[in-house]
C-alpha cells in the first residue's frame, strides 16, 4: 500500500468488549503475541530501543471480553515518540469512508476522565476514535 494511501484508512481493533479505530497515519507497525513478553511491561525492546507500554484495558477502562482473546500490540506514534498500545485483536485495516466520525454526546463526557473524544459509526457499531495525542499522556512519566 503506498504511503499516501494511508491518509485515508482507518485500522479496528478491540479491547475488551469495545471497538476502536485508528488512523493508519499514526500507525507504525503491529506485534503479534509471539513478538510480546508473557507477562505485563511497563516497556518493550524494539529495534534495539526501548519503547512504553499502554495496557489499553486499564487505559480505557474496558471490561474483559468472555472468550479467549490474542493480544496484540499496536506501536503508534504518538508526538516525539512511540508507544505500544495493547490490544485484544485487530479487525483489520478499511477505507476512510466506511466511517461516519462524529464528537461524543457533552453527556457522555465525565470531565478528565473521558480518554476520548470521538466516536466513530462502522458497519452499523459505535466506535471509539483512539488519538495518539490522548495516549501520549499514559506514559508522560516515561520519557
Amino acid at each position: 500500500m503506498a504511503a499516501g494511501e494511508n491518509r485515508n484508512m482507518y485500522l479496528v481493533f478491540r479491547i475488551g468488549v469495545f471497538g476502536f479505530c485508528l488512523p493508519v497515519s499514526s500507525l507504525v507497525e503491529i506485534l503479534d503475541d509471539s513478538l510480546l513478553p508473557c507477562h505485563p511491561v511497563d516497556t518493550i525492546s524494539l529495534r534495539g530501543g526501548e519503547i512504553p507500554v499502554v495496557d489499553g484495558r486499564s487505559w480505557f477502562e474496558c471490561l474483559p471480553s468472555d472468550g479467549s482473546s490474542v493480544t496484540n500490540a499496536l506501536v503508534v506514534a504518538a508526538a516525539e515518540t512511540n508507544l505500544a498500545l495493547m490490544v485484544d485483536a485487530v479487525d483489520g485495516i478499511f477505507p476512510a469512508e466506511e466511517f461516519e466520525i462524529g464528537d461524543v454526546p457533552p453527556l457522555l463526557c465525565d470531565g478528565d476522565r473521558v480518554r476520548y473524544r470521538l466516536l466513530a459509526f462502522w458497519r452499523n457499531e459505535p466506535l471509539v476514535v483512539c488519538d495518539p495525542k490522548e495516549l501520549k499522556s499514559a506514559v508522560s512519566g516515561h520519557e
